[in-house]
């Protein structure tokens, strides 16, 4: 749905509204390079266009209210005695906020994917912008406690961008896709092996104390722990994509497509080392690769995701899908993405 279809549908529901409305819109985070789903690691990544969209307008009451355009779900908070542990309370537990409104919230996410983090970074910024007075917003990242980095890549975001997110700030690079998009593929597999990284950091950290990220680590460093195989794999694929995550930042500073997407490929080739080769989302990247028009892909928290060439991008999504339902038995979600903008 359309900022305008949206209004329309708005102004419908809750026409005793003030008709003030202040719009938000965030998109679905991925990692080019690196994981955003642990903080442990620095990473190089984007929004994609589907999103979360909020219209919000202030009310009279003492209550903030979510309504979900596809089920008309309601939630609603106290801003006067705010309970509850979710994010969104705790947000406003800190912010305080002056005064009550009432949100409409349509997604264009399908719904296998995570949408809980561009949801809450919408209802923060919705929060915010219903208030008289714009006080000083409390930092999110303090509330937050986890996905630091994919939050950070949502509240960074900018159209035509990646965001570099290091252990001592955040760069915005350009991310040149004139001519190309980016295809997110759901698997409906989400393997363990690449979700245990924050794990795998404090069982490090148990008998190195002083790092602060994977960043910190070096393979001499590895090979004096007493790691499982998988885990000492594990942690050599970090050192190394911090490695190629140094390179593309590089190659995203010069508008380099070309030599940024050899490194997103890079990446991949140490993730199969990690996974195994039953692994849908290897099966997707392989079978990718060997497609005309797609210049590289990679294995994300999201499932898999690939840079393609405008004129192919349709040709590649349907080659997965066929090729995909041939060998499991069902059909991926494929969106065919560019950077989201509002």
């Amino acid at each position: 749905m359309n900022m305008t279809d949206l209004k329309t549908l708005f102004y419908k529901r809750f026409s005793s509204v003030n008709k003030h409305l202040g719009a938000i819109s965030t998109g679905l985070p991925i990692s080019l390079l690196g994981y955003i789903h642990t903080d442990r690691i620095s990473t190089i990544s984007t929004c994609v266009s589907p999103d979360i969209k909020m219209l919000a307008s202030k009310t009279e009451d003492f209550y903030i209210t979510f309504t979900s355009t596809r089920t008309d779900k309601r939630r609603r908070y106290s801003i006067l005695n705010p309970t509850g542990d979710d994010k969104i309370s705790r947000f406003i537990q800190a912010y305080m906020p002056e005064n009550g409104g009432e949100i409409l919230v349509d997604s264009s996410i399908p719904p296998s994917f995570d949408q809980n983090i561009p949801y809450t970074a919408a209802a923060i910024m919705s929060v915010i912008n219903l208030q008289s007075k714009k006080q000083k917003p409390c930092e999110p990242l303090d509330f937050l406690k986890d996905g630091h980095n994919a939050y950070q890549t949502v509240f960074n975001h900018k159209h035509g961008y990646a965001t570099h997110i290091f252990s001592t700030g955040i760069n915005s690079l350009p991310l040149p896709l004139s001519l190309h998009k980016i295809l997110v593929i759901d698997t409906l597999n989400k393997s363990a092996r690449l979700n245990n990284i924050g794990a795998l950091f404090f069982k490090i950290q148990r008998v190195y104390p002083n790092i602060g990220s994977f960043s910190d680590l070096t393979e001499d460093m590895v090979n004096k722990l007493q790691l499982s195989d998988r885990d000492r794999l594990l942690s050599l694929h970090l050192i190394y994509e911090n490695k190629l995550i140094y390179e593309g930042a590089k190659a995203l500073k010069a508008v380099n497509l070309s030599d940024f997407s050899q490194i997103v490929n890079r990446s991949f080739l140490s993730q199969k080392k990690i996974l195994p080769p039953s692994d849908s989302r290897v099966f997707v990247c392989d079978t990718l690769l060997e497609t005309a028009g797609v210049l590289c892909a990679r294995v994300d928290n999201c499932g898999a995701l690939a840079i393609v060439k405008d004129e192919y991008c349709n040709f590649a999504a349907n080659q997965i899908r066929a090729t995909f339902l041939g060998r499991f038995g069902f059909a991926p979600v494929i969106c065919i993405t560019d950077t989201h903008a509002l």
